[in-house]
């Protein structure tokens, strides 16, 4: 099996899969996200840094003694002057309104000086065994330009904005809410599709069928 036969492999395995009640897509699509991520944001917004940050903790205090609960935005992104928080979809029911609220609280509450304070007393009141991860977090955020990779020192203050890639929602309200923060899936399968690369190419045909075809919507083959 030679390298294009392994992503058509594993491709083929997430199209069938995701089929089935308790499989999630977008967790095993990430992989595959994680290679034009920069390059779909990019078309949107401009030139990145090469920095990017998956699974970026948001402190979420679902109550005054939960210091520690966070929530993940599958991906930070970085320009020179905005921090961009970035959520992938694949499916049209798997957006949320509570997922909405929290990436609007913090673009639009909390900040980068929020989001920011928030990792530090998560740090605060995190084991010594997970602080080791935290750590590797803060070196990573350092080399944004925005933070020291000491102490989290705000060091410039970027504007933060969210952005979710996929398909448009399947709940009209909400659809119509987050239209201007979407990049529509069908626009990434359009660029890889004119890729010379043979995977690229792959990874396009198996996104418009998920666009196409929402999973429980047709039968397994």
């Amino acid at each position: 099996m030679n390298h294009t036969e392994a992503v058509e492999m594993m491709l083929k395995n997430l199209d069938h899969w995701r089929h089935l009640p308790k499989y999630q897509l977008e967790r095993r699509a990430d992989v595959f996200f994680s290679l034009f991520i920069r390059q779909i944001v990019e078309q949107r917004v401009g030139v990145l840094s090469r920095l990017i940050i998956p699974e970026f903790p948001l402190r979420h205090n679902k109550k005054l003694t939960d210091t520690n609960h966070t929530v993940n935005v599958d991906y930070a992104l970085f320009s020179e002057d905005c921090m961009y928080l970035v959520e992938l979809k694949t499916d049209p029911d798997s957006y949320s309104w509570s997922q909405h609220r929290y990436l609007m609280k913090a673009v639009n509450v909390d900040k980068f000086e929020g989001i920011i304070d928030g990792i530090r007393r998560v740090i605060a009141n995190t084991s010594e065994v997970k602080k080791k991860k935290y750590n590797i977090l803060v070196q990573e955020l350092a080399k944004s330009g925005f933070v020291s990779a000491t102490d989290l020192k705000i060091s410039k203050l970027p504007e933060v904005k969210t952005l979710y890639v996929g398909p448009r929602p399947s709940d009209t309200t909400l659809a119509h809410e987050i239209e201007e923060y979407r990049i529509d899936l069908l626009d990434v399968v359009n660029t890889l599709e004119d890729s010379v690369d043979e995977a690229e190419r792959l990874f396009a045909f198996y996104l418009r069928r998920w666009n196409d075809n929402p999973a429980g919507s047709i039968c397994c083959e």
